[in-house]
């Protein structure tokens, strides 16, 4: 399906380049090799944090935000890993991101 699709937009579009990512957490991406993609770069696992079930991403708790939020945890000599765990909330990492770059014709 995934190559109809691109031969379909290749046929009826003009392009310098696609690009697509695959997460880390299910595959290597191997689907975009296959219909004619070049792997760019893998990027480094990032964090997020983990608040009732839900995950969040890192920029909600920059030290600035847990300050409003938080002020009774918050000090400028802890570090956002510290003041986020002294709250209970668990920062869990992702396996990074896969970057395929395809150019046009």
């Amino acid at each position: 399906v995934a190559s109809k699709l691109l031969k379909h937009f290749i046929n009826n579009n003009s392009f310098s380049e696609i690009y697509s990512y695959a997460d880390a957490r299910w595959g290597f991406g191997n689907m975009y090799s296959t219909i004619g993609f070049n792997l760019s770069h893998w990027s480094k696992p990032e964090y997020y944090y983990l608040l009732n079930g839900s995950r969040l991403h890192r920029w909600n708790f920059r030290k600035s935000e847990l300050k409003k939020k938080y002020p009774e945890h918050y000090s400028d000599k802890l570090t956002e890993f510290q003041i986020t765990d002294s709250i209970g909330i668990d920062r869990i990492y992702d396996c990074g991101t896969y970057k395929f770059i395809m150019k046009g014709y």
